[in-house]
């Protein structure tokens, strides 16, 4: 609805978001098949030798999640992979949902693209860097102070000891 009324046609508004919802509603349309065709156009006509993915979660109050896999390009965040659901009935644990969005975000990058995931605190898991490991991708993940982490020698310390404060190596 929200769409409608910044139509560039001379439809009145109710008409604009009445084309909106029939076309949704058509079985025929898969917005996963069309999302695939927008990667590939993205993909073809990417020069880059590095691509920013951003990982996120956003609420919509308290009934609905978007996961979302983004490309960062020239300020802008394009979409390549989402899933909606409810935070009370996920689809899949949300490890493997992650896991299947960004799977399907990379799926058709190029050979030559080194790949970097960008991830909140809230979604800075282990499994999330077990998976840019095992797919060559470069991650970069805020974490939170109380984090722990296992050293090279095998001690454990909690991140903030890395960097006590701002500025600090």
């Amino acid at each position: 609805g929200r769409l409608a009324p910044h139509g560039c046609d001379e439809a009145k508004p109710a008409s604009r978001r009445r084309r909106w919802e029939r076309w949704l509603a058509n079985p025929r349309f898969d917005p996963r098949v069309v999302q695939q065709k927008l990667n590939q156009s993205i993909w073809k006509c990417w020069h880059g030798t590095q691509a920013l993915l951003l990982l996120d979660e956003t609420p919509k109050a308290n009934d609905l999640r978007c996961l979302r896999v983004s490309l960062a390009y020239r300020h802008r965040a394009v979409p390549l992979a989402s899933i909606c659901y409810r935070p009370h009935r996920l689809p899949k644990p949300m490890p493997k949902l992650v896991r299947q969005v960004l799977a399907s975000a990379v799926a058709q990058v190029p050979d030559g693209v080194s790949m970097v995931v960008i991830a909140d605190r809230g979604l800075a898991w282990p499994s999330i860097i077990d998976w840019c490991q095992k797919h060559q991708c470069h991650y970069l993940l805020r974490l939170q102070s109380a984090t722990r982490m296992r050293c090279s020698d095998g001690s454990i310390r909690a991140v903030k000891e890395l960097a006590p404060r701002p500025g600090c190596r």
